[in-house]
């Protein structure tokens, strides 16, 4: 697995050093979400390292500078099973007279939350009793922004939709999440 992430590091920084809207980054760290600390582990050895690109580029759509960026993160756990990959996109779009839309996409695969029994199956032909606990995660935003009068407070109107749906033998917590900002 070493060598997939030195690889991926390579990769990583050599686009950064050939493409000026190419960037990236690399964190060293360890986990600090309690819940997801599984029986192999404790908050000490929970270490990880992750890599990061972005690609960030304005371009002229309606005569105005629209601001579009996609992101990769690729996580490394000392539990391998924990490790995931996560993407995503943002487009900005100015309408003039200091008015903006914008759309963010986020999605986490695989977000590893510990080992389980699920006990509460019943009596059907498959009894799933469950090893590990995963989950994938979708946050879609969308956002209106505009003055308010000719001064210069803001307002921004969001719409937010986010999903986390496990696997099909265990359903109880998948979160289905509409709001408004």
């Amino acid at each position: 697995m070493l060598k997939k992430q030195y690889l991926a590091l390579n990769v990583v920084l050599f686009f950064s050093l050939i493409y000026p809207d190419f960037s990236t980054n690399v964190k060293i760290g360890y986990d600090s979400n309690i819940l997801k600390y599984s029986d192999n582990e404790n908050p000490i050895s929970s270490n990880l390292i992750q890599l990061g690109s972005l690609y960030n580029r304005k371009f002229n759509i309606f005569k105005r500078k629209t601001r579009f960026s996609v992101n990769l993160k690729n996580t490394f756990y000392k539990l391998s099973k924990k490790s995931n990959y996560s993407y995503g996109f943002k487009f900005k779009q100015p309408l003039g007279n200091y008015r903006y839309i914008s759309f963010n996409y986020t999605y986490i695969d695989n977000i590893y939350l510990r080992e389980y029994v699920d006990v509460d199956q019943g009596i059907v032909d498959y009894i799933y009793t469950g090893t590990d606990c995963f989950f994938d995660n979708t946050k879609i935003n969308m956002n209106y922004e505009f003055l308010l009068g000719n001064k210069k407070p803001k307002i921004n109107i969001y719409y937010l939709y986010e999903t986390q749906f496990y696997n099909k033998y265990f359903t109880e917590f998948d979160l289905e999440l509409n709001g408004i900002k």
